[in-house]
């Protein structure tokens, strides 16, 4: 399964009007996520707010542990040029985590790793759900494109459910 974070980066000039699709300057970047069997490829179309997108640059990460899932972080602009974007201070840990449910996700940028979720705990920003298991993926040292130095995809479960289920196994 490709797990993808897509980054619909608008043009600067377009914060308050999408007239302008150019990127002479900084982009401004909106999230979403899309879970697939297929990969996207650079030239793919998506729509979003009411725009048709183009897959400008794809970063994948590498797992970290044993997983049959990817991700990816996919950025779409409106003409399919690649923006510029705003670089992170290169000794800033770039840290994301995204929590799904099945029905809904968050996305969290924490400062440091320690305040990244963990398994048990509950899903920031999914009320009652909690994270039961999680995949670590990181970037490659080798390629400056990546956003993020380490990624965690938490999968969650109802709080009600995982109790439940440690209420049986400890009986």
């Amino acid at each position: 399964m490709n797990i993808t974070q897509l980054v619909f980066s608008w043009p600067r000039e377009a914060q308050y009007s999408c007239e302008s699709d150019t990127y002479e300057g900084w982009a401004i970047e909106d999230y979403s996520l899309e879970i697939s069997d297929i990969p996207l490829q650079v030239g793919d179309l998506r729509h979003w707010e009411g725009k048709q997108w183009q897959v400008a640059a794809i970063h994948a990460y590498s797992p970290q542990n044993e997983t049959n899932n990817g991700f990816n972080e996919v950025i779409l602009t409106l003409s399919g040029e690649i923006p510029y974007r705003d670089p992170w201070q290169q000794d800033d840990a770039r840290l994301m985590y995204i929590c799904i449910n099945g029905e809904d996700f968050s996305f969290g940028w924490p400062q440091r790793q320690e305040f990244f979720p963990h398994v048990g705990s509950d899903a920031p920003q999914l009320e009652g759900w909690q994270v039961t298991s999680i995949h670590e993926f990181q970037g490659t040292q080798t390629n400056n494109n990546h956003y993020y130095s380490q990624v965690l995809i938490c999968w969650c479960a109802p709080t009600q459910v995982t109790a439940l289920r440690e209420a049986t196994v400890s009986a």
